[in-house]
């Protein structure tokens, strides 16, 4: 049986970007908290909340299994979630109809996530190669001045 199956939601790829921020930054920022806030029962979505030196943000999906990855300055995100309450709050007596998708409710387009890529590990290959080409490169010197010599 899956995790589904249990009524246990499957967090396996959503919560990488809470143990991996650089994923959602960089590695330029620093990441002081991380929260994560599940609310998808009451249709709420998943949320990753983050206290950065840059600022608040949220990390949000409408489901655990949603396609986008929406990522908020939290002002932002406070007028997302307004419009969202009005929209609840205007269908209430409704049985269908709710929820809407968070792309007819709002503009997100400007706040898809898209991942970063950590450089920090790119960085250190490049050292690397560069350490084993100029190693290398100085053994073939030596090497050719011992055969000259001879």
């Amino acid at each position: 049986m899956t995790q589904i199956e249990y009524g246990i939601s499957d967090w396996s790829d959503f919560y990488k970007y809470a143990v991996s921020q650089n994923k959602v930054f960089g590695s330029f920022v620093k990441v002081n908290a991380v929260y994560c806030l599940y609310g998808e029962p009451s249709h709420d979505g998943v949320y990753i909340y983050y206290d950065t030196d840059d600022g608040q943000y949220v990390l949000y999906k409408s489901h655990l299994s949603a396609e986008k990855t929406y990522l908020f300055p939290i002002s932002d995100f406070y007028e997302f979630s307004e419009e969202v309450n009005n929209e609840r709050r205007a269908k209430k007596d409704l049985i269908i109809g709710f929820p809407s998708s968070i792309e007819e409710l709002c503009d997100v387009e400007d706040y898809v996530l898209k991942p970063k890529i950590d450089f920090y590990f790119m960085t250190i290959a490049i050292i690397v190669a560069f350490v084993l080409g100029a190693v290398g490169g100085v053994l073939l010197l030596r090497r050719r001045k011992t055969r000259k010599s001879l």
